[in-house]
């Protein structure tokens, strides 16, 4: 889902930027024959619009499938494939979200904001509730601040930006051998999953309050 949804980002960043100059073009030329076939040709919105409905489907459809798994089991509610579906005593109690709301679509880096729209948010919680409601399960939403960048090992904590690249996740942890090593998005998730129980973090601390309650773990 995310290497479909960072290419249908890009597109439309590059295609939004062509779009841009061809309209400056079409200013300084307005009312020549070339900027009229411009105008007829290249900015309309016609395909601009059937694309974009195009990739949404498909994300409605991968982000469906995953959070299908997650609450029904790989069968999900029908005998997928020849699978059985999970009996209701297996799906989890609880499905433990991480908020993202404080992002509002912007973000330091042009590319997360991009990733991070609202309308991608939306419709993965909206679809969240809806399955966990069917599966009956319950939803928890917790603060995500530095759980891609934090050793989840209880005797370390270590916390900075150099812990992660890109999807890697390397303790560099400079006063003793951590050396956690692992993919950042399972780090995160049990990051995450410690936070249910965290009575210093909740979900609307101050990402710089999280960091110096962080900080002052390491340190004892």
């Amino acid at each position: 889902m995310a290497e479909l949804y960072s290419s249908m980002t890009k597109r439309r960043h590059k295609t939004a930027k062509a779009r841009n100059k061809l309209h400056a073009l079409s200013k300084r030329g307005a009312g020549s024959r070339r900027t009229k076939h411009i105008s007829r040709n290249n900015l309309g919105t016609k395909k601009q619009k059937a694309r974009l409905r195009r990739a949404k489907a498909q994300l409605q459809t991968i982000s469906g499938a995953a959070i299908k798994e997650v609450v029904y089991g790989e069968g999900n509610r029908t005998r997928a494939n020849g699978r059985a579906p999970q009996h209701p005593s297996q799906r989890p109690k609880e499905i433990i979200t991480e908020d993202l709301s404080h992002l509002g679509g912007k973000a330091k880096s042009k590319k997360i904001s991009r990733l991070c729209s609202s309308w991608a948010r939306d419709e993965n919680q909206e679809r969240i509730m809806v399955h966990a409601h069917v599966g009956g399960s319950g939803i928890k939403t917790v603060n995500a601040a530095y759980t891609s960048q934090t050793s989840p090992n209880p005797t370390c904590g270590y916390v900075s930006f150099d812990n992660r690249s890109g999807d890697v996740f390397h303790c560099r942890n400079p006063y003793w051998d951590c050396n956690w090593q692992g993919d950042a998005d399972h780090v995160a998730s049990m990051n995450i999953k410690s936070r249910i129980q965290d009575h210093q973090i909740d979900r609307f601390t101050p990402y710089t309050e999280v960091r110096k309650i962080l900080d002052a773990r390491f340190l004892r």
